[in-house]
């Protein structure tokens, strides 16, 4: 593995961590094209630094509603703990959904359980957009 591939699958991953696609499934596809032969562990290892480093950027562009959702938690912030709530309420039929239906996933169970977690995330983020957009719309709304 050279650095080239590195920072290609780097750009990979930024490219679709914010789109409705599985940046998962790119960074396994875009080092099949690469023909990257390192050690499964390797590739592993470097997927979940990639993705560490991804996860860290989302918490950091929406720090401000994260950190309402965890004055929520502690009790001194209600609009938190709703936002909360909701994005709990939202998470849930995909949840149940990907329980349900994970035995009929053909794919080694550890890859199942990295895409859970890159949707997840992905999901969360999505999510927390479309609220900030909703209070933005409300905010219009009242101030017209």
């Amino acid at each position: 593995m050279n650095l080239l591939e590195i920072i290609i699958l780097g750009i990979v991953e930024g490219l679709t961590e914010y789109l409705p696609v599985s940046s998962t499934g790119h960074l396994l596809l875009t080092e099949s094209l690469l023909n990257m032969s390192q050690s499964k562990e390797a590739l592993d290892a470097l997927a979940v630094c990639i993705q560490g480093g991804a996860i860290l950027a989302v918490l950091s562009l929406y720090y401000p509603r994260v950190k309402t959702m965890v004055e929520g938690v502690r009790g001194t912030n209600p609009a938190g703990f709703k936002l909360l709530v909701n994005l709990i309420l939202a998470f849930l039929p995909a949840a149940v959904v990907g329980l349900c239906c994970a035995s009929l996933i053909k794919v080694p169970v550890q890859h199942v359980r990295w895409h859970a977690r890159g949707s997840s995330a992905a999901a969360h983020s999505g999510l927390l957009r479309l609220a900030r957009q909703a209070g933005k719309s409300k905010k219009a709304a009242k101030s017209s």
